[in-house]
């Protein structure tokens, strides 16, 4: 990912990941992309400052007038392909999320307003509160992000808030948090049901997403200004799927009346993202899109190639639409039912690579 590794050696240069790298990880990366961009007297100088060795007047001087042209080249491709990745933000973005327009539309939106001027400074690039009930597709979001800004092969940084309910489990989560991002500071971060977690850990995020920084009771200080922060809630969940044509903004004043979230915290964001229960139309999409993908896994790892009919994607999104869990209800669906079906075939018929198998609709009961 040549967007990353810009940003990587970037990071290095400004001595923002000082205190996570060892000289011998820097050797590695010199390996890989630093010859394009230094000569090796240039990079002797770059070690030299790692390793803690004392400069001349006359080598800090070169120093910094090296580093200052090498950034201002780095920060010009760094701008122009950061440009193209917002550019296309929001079709890329419909093409993975079904269902969710507005939602598609406000996260490209605010997520172009914050990186206008590309310079965030201290703030994360991008911060977001996701609203709505289970299966809608917040955390789905939430992963095409991660892909489409630090690419497929990274993976995003996770925690389940509701482990932070207590007012004790204050330090733990600074600590976990402290070392998730001091190993892999160019993420997505996202905190699932940050409604869970205690007042204490919320107050927390008003310097994270206000300053950009954390620093623990070691006195290790964490920067945010290389990530993207979102936030998902189900609370209001139940408001949502009573009038499911509330406005955010109606939405989140009920929820501060209802003391869930201070105006403080909702404030803080780029932007509230209000995610709306999946219609009927959603749910077909959603259900081809996830019999589709069954059946290349299958084929790929088992060899075996499954055949199924419109009716069989009508009958699974219809019978998982009645429930209140979205999405995530279609994939339970077919796991008791397609995928249990197969793997009966499996292990009686004794299913060999290379066999065709039609999946009858009327499994689906």
């Amino acid at each position: 990912q040549r967007f990353i590794n810009k940003i990587i050696l970037k990071r290095i240069i400004m001595r923002r990941l000082s205190y996570t790298i060892d000289l011998e990880h820097f050797r590695k990366i010199k390996k890989e992309i630093v010859p394009t961009l230094f000569t090796e007297h240039q990079f002797s100088l770059i070690e030299k400052k790692f390793s803690g060795k004392k400069f001349s007047l006359s080598e800090k001087n070169e120093f910094s007038r090296t580093i200052s042209r090498k950034m201002k080249a780095l920060n010009a491709v760094l701008g122009k392909e950061e440009r193209d990745i917002l550019l296309n933000l929001e079709s890329k973005l419909h093409q993975e999320i079904i269902g969710q327009d507005k939602a598609v539309e406000a996260v490209a939106g605010a997520l172009k307003r914050s990186r206008s001027g590309l310079s965030a400074g201290t703030r994360p690039m991008g911060s977001f509160l996701f609203l709505g009930p289970t299966g809608v597709g917040k955390t789905h979001t939430a992963k095409v992000l991660n892909e489409l800004y630090y690419g497929a092969d990274r993976v995003m940084t996770r925690f389940d808030m509701s482990e932070f309910s207590q007012s004790s489990a204050m330090d733990d989560f600074v600590k976990q948090l402290v070392v998730a991002i001091e190993e892999n500071p160019f993420t997505l971060v996202l905190f699932d049901e940050i409604e869970k977690s205690t007042p204490e850990v919320l107050n927390l995020f008003l310097q994270i997403l206000d300053e950009g920084h954390l620093t623990d009771s070691g006195g290790r200080q964490i920067h945010f200004n290389n990530t993207l922060i979102v936030c998902t809630s189900n609370a209001g969940s139940d408001i949502l799927l009573q009038n499911k044509n509330i406005s955010s903004e109606d939405l989140l004043q009920q929820l501060i009346k209802n003391r869930v979230f201070t105006p403080e915290f909702i404030n803080r964001f780029d932007g509230t993202v209000l995610f709306t229960p999946l219609s009927l139309e959603s749910s077909l999409a959603i259900a081809k899109l996830i019999l589709e993908d069954f059946a290349t896994e299958v084929k790929n790892n088992k060899k075996i190639t499954i055949t199924y009919d419109n009716g069989l994607i009508e009958a699974l999104a219809k019978m998982a639409h009645s429930s209140t869990f979205g999405a995530r209800s279609i994939r339970r669906v077919l796991q008791d039912t397609v995928v249990d079906y197969l793997a009966d075939l499996i292990i009686k018929d004794n299913l060999q690579p290379g066999a065709t198998v039609a999946i009858p609709v009327e499994i689906i009961n």
